[in-house]
């Protein structure tokens, strides 16, 4: 059997204090992809002598024994809970730390979280033990903890404790018709939030609720709310009518032209994203935008590997859209002023061309990492980490491992 020369390890902690020189000296490559690294002193100095490349969020200087405990998914620490002493918590998910969980506070060395994090402020003094990949936000104390974007709706007013004090991370949206805004105000409720979104006619009622720094966004008298970063359709116009508050992005796809005749007003607080075609068109409705942005015609996302040739150009008169995909093949047949005129890239991995192609696919890319034309790198040979990448799953010269934890 071959002796293996390369060492893949993926998990969540590679704890590397206990690895030795020996152990690792006969890989001629070693990549560690891990969100924690536990490491010390001696197993720093070794790591700058083995043809190491680590891809971590985090490296942790430890000395002496420490539990690990992964968990995936969202976890909540309440009072009651225990753990040993200098526990590692890895929480794949969002993390919420409850009031009286100070006792777990104090076992938990260091809380790696993949994800979101929010805490009562009681909560405040173990913040340095936080190591977070996401938002962290206090809960202010004696509050009620509502969504980050909460709705009041009309049966709110009559569920609400009186002089309650309740938080929202994100905004409060006063959107909707029928709520008795006074009733709560009556209760003397108070609202802690970022974000207040409220119609015109129940601003003197709701601001009273709010301090008086919060970023206050008005509904003109007239309008209804249609939500936030939405698509022009006709199930909108159906469920909102025709006049139209838009709280952020406002996107018009070839399919939208039908809508537009249905349109009287549009107040957009964002951008209008539209194709070519429509142009003209939404110019003569009456809307208020910050400005007009132009996109192609369709849009191709979240793939993991994706081909373009002449026949989807063909069919999208208005351009292709591809973003946040790994792998973007085109066909060799398609003309470069084709792809000018037809095609925009980005945020992907990996663009592969011939080279007749270069010139135009450098000029629709952006914010691509490698551009490959006839199978030669932009940039040149790939460096130490594509190298490894590259054939690595099936390698009989590769040990893979793949674990939540693992000791080096």
């Amino acid at each position: 059997m071959a002796e293996k020369k390369k060492y893949l390890v993926n998990c969540d902690v590679c704890d590397m204090r206990k690895a030795s020189p020996e152990s690792l000296a006969g890989y001629e490559q070693i990549m560690i992809n891990a969100d924690l690294l536990l490491a010390d002193a001696r197993s720093r100095e070794m790591m700058n002598t083995l043809p190491i490349v680590c891809n971590v969020d985090h490296v942790l200087d430890v000395e002496g024994e420490v539990t690990i405990v992964v968990n995936d998914g969202d976890f909540e620490l309440r009072g009651g809970m225990e753990f040993e002493e200098r526990t590692i918590l890895c929480i794949n998910g969002n993390l919420s730390i409850g009031a009286g969980a100070q006792k777990a506070m104090e076992h938990i060395f260091r809380c790696l979280v993949n994800g979101n994090v929010r805490y009562t402020q009681d909560m405040e003094p173990f913040r340095g033990k936080l190591l977070v990949n996401g938002r962290v936000s206090c809960l202010p104390a004696d509050c009620v903890a509502l969504k980050p974007e909460f709705t009041v709706d009309r049966y709110f007013p009559l569920r609400a404790k009186e002089n309650g004090t309740y938080f929202a991370e994100d905004r409060v949206l006063m959107t909707e018709e029928g709520v008795d805004l006074k009733a709560l105000a009556a209760k003397h409720v108070r609202f802690l939030t970022r974000q207040l979104v409220v119609r015109e006619e129940d601003v003197s009622d709701a601001v009273g609720m709010f301090d008086e720094n919060v970023e206050l966004h008005v509904i003109p008298r007239g309008f209804v709310y249609a939500g936030s970063g939405v698509k022009l359709e006709d199930s909108l116009i159906k469920k909102y009518g025709r006049c139209l508050y838009v709280d952020g992005d406002l996107t018009l796809e070839p399919d939208s032209a039908a809508c537009l005749n249905m349109v009287e007003r549009l107040y957009v607080e964002g951008n209008v994203r539209l194709t070519r075609s429509l142009t003209e068109e939404f110019e003569r409705v009456d809307a208020a935008y910050k400005s007009l942005i132009e996109i192609k015609g369709r849009s191709v996302r979240g793939k993991v590997q994706v081909s373009v040739d002449q026949a989807m150009l063909d069919a999208s008169p208005d351009g292709v859209e591809i973003a946040n995909c790994a792998r973007v093949q085109i066909d060799g047949q398609v003309d470069p002023q084709a792809i000018l005129n037809g095609l925009e890239i980005k945020n992907c991995a990996q663009v592969t061309c011939v080279t007749a192609q270069q010139g135009a696919v450098e000029l629709v890319c952006r914010n691509v990492a490698k551009i490959v034309a006839s199978g030669h790198a932009k940039d040149g040979d790939a460096d130490e980490i594509e190298t490894m990448f590259a054939g690595l799953w099936g390698d009989a010269e590769t040990k893979v491992v793949n674990a939540d934890t693992y000791c080096l």
